[in-house]
């Protein structure tokens, strides 16, 4: 099978660089996208996969709709070079923890699946109006203390005229690493236009706009678990501790 391994970075190169010699199999094409914050030039390579980064780099916020666009123009660029059987939307900070020949096979007894993973509903991420997002986790107290402030003032105004939520549509959320196949990814990237509009003031619903997507869609039957979360996306990932550790066992601040 013909994998596309989409790649969200924007630190830990060293890692990120790991994380390709381990992808590394001609059946794998690589697509990297660093956030447009890094400076400079990040030395990545490949041997046997063919490496691409997207060049229109998106200045990537946590929680805002940038996220989103990044994660499309992964989408876009890679499905414009398929098609590929899987595409696989992973992070810079991810590492496999089976080989290239288990995941193949594993894909190939589930071909035709669609691994996106559904938690907790939390139509209000999307539903109601969610202002300055791009300034949340600011850096500076003063700067994310000041929009804090105004959207405590301005969204109890903008959220008397509601949100047009489109007929019958139900939001899910799950996470938003995610492996889907060509067609659902098709679907995706004519969904394109509309996410991008509609939440556009929302909060984090790039753990949203897939799970929405897919659910309100023929996809939905293809799914591979709708009950279990990370079993849903075949993801890996421990937050049962309350917060990240490195291997060694050091608190990750």
């Amino acid at each position: 099978m013909k994998f596309a391994y989409l790649i969200l970075a924007h630190h830990n190169f060293s890692q990120l660089q790991l994380l390709l010699n381990m992808l590394d199999e001609v059946e794998n094409d690589i697509y990297v996208h660093i956030d447009k914050k890094v400076k400079g030039t990040i030395s990545l390579n490949t041997v046997k996969s063919k490496l691409y980064r997207v060049e229109n780099r998106v200045n990537v916020t946590w929680g805002d709709i940038s996220q989103i666009k990044a994660e499309y123009r992964l989408f876009r660029m890679a499905f414009n070079n398929g098609p590929y059987d899987y595409y696989h939307l992973i992070s810079g900070d991810d590492l496999p923890i089976k080989s290239n020949d288990y995941i193949q096979d594993f894909f190939k007894q589930n071909n035709g699946k669609e691994f996106v993973g559904y938690g907790k509903d939390v139509p209000e991420r999307c539903t109601k109006y969610h202002l300055f997002t791009k300034y949340y986790r600011h850096k500076s107290r003063l700067i994310r203390g000041s929009f804090h402030l105004a959207r405590i003032i301005f969204e109890p105004i903008v959220n008397l005229f509601p949100k047009k939520i489109p007929d019958g549509v139900k939001f899910k959320k799950g996470a938003n690493w995610i492996s889907v196949t060509h067609n659902c990814l098709n679907l995706i990237l004519d969904k394109e236009k509309w996410a991008l509009s509609f939440f556009k003031r929302s909060y984090c619903c790039d753990e949203v706009f897939v799970q929405t997507i897919v659910w309100n869609s023929p996809f939905q039957e293809h799914i591979y678990d709708k009950e279990d979360l990370f079993h849903g996306c075949m993801r890996l990932i421990d937050w049962n501790r309350g917060s990240l550790y490195t291997w060694g066992g050091e608190k990750i601040s």
